[in-house]
């Protein structure tokens, strides 16, 4: 973006002969709210089934929803974004998309104690990938599917897990 300066001579009516028109020099600027900071540092996203299948990437489950939800609340808003009733299905896969693909499944009725350990193992992945992978490109997302799928030969419409 450039921006227009106008000279400080030119406030006191100077006429010095300057090689170039300072009144009207064009200067690079830098965006004010990037200039100083640092670049910001990756963010965890939430992917949750769509209606169509699917995962939504372009809708993630935010931030504060995934910590503020118990294991019963979490499967709720999982069946109402994938819109399948919710007895439907007893446990979900997760699946990091980043370094070692790692897929692990939980139990609808594990309990609330174990999906706190859930959601602070995810945290732990994430910060100790975050700082160890020096590409800040890196989209990380935690991908949550309805159903095992971890054996894709076994998975049935209702499954059994």
């Amino acid at each position: 973006m450039l921006e227009k300066r106008t000279s400080p001579y030119a406030l006191f009516g100077s006429s010095l002969n300057l090689p170039f028109d300072a009144d009207t020099a064009l200067v690079k600027s830098t965006p004010k709210a990037a200039a100083g900071k640092p670049p910001e540092k990756p963010k965890l996203h939430y992917i949750l089934p769509s209606f169509n299948e699917g995962l939504d990437h372009n809708n993630p489950l935010p931030r504060e929803t995934w910590w503020a939800c118990n294991i019963s609340q979490f499967f709720n808003v999982v069946t109402s974004r994938a819109g399948r009733p919710q007895e439907s299905f007893s446990c979900l896969t997760f699946t990091y998309n980043w370094g070692e693909v790692e897929t692990f499944v939980v139990h609808r009725f594990e309990g609330d104690q174990y999906w706190e350990e859930i959601k602070q193992r995810v945290k732990g992945k994430f910060f100790k990938a975050r700082n160890s992978i020096k590409k800040r490109t890196t989209r990380f997302e935690l991908w949550v599917k309805c159903g095992d799928t971890t054996n894709l030969d076994d998975v049935q419409e209702d499954d059994d897990c």
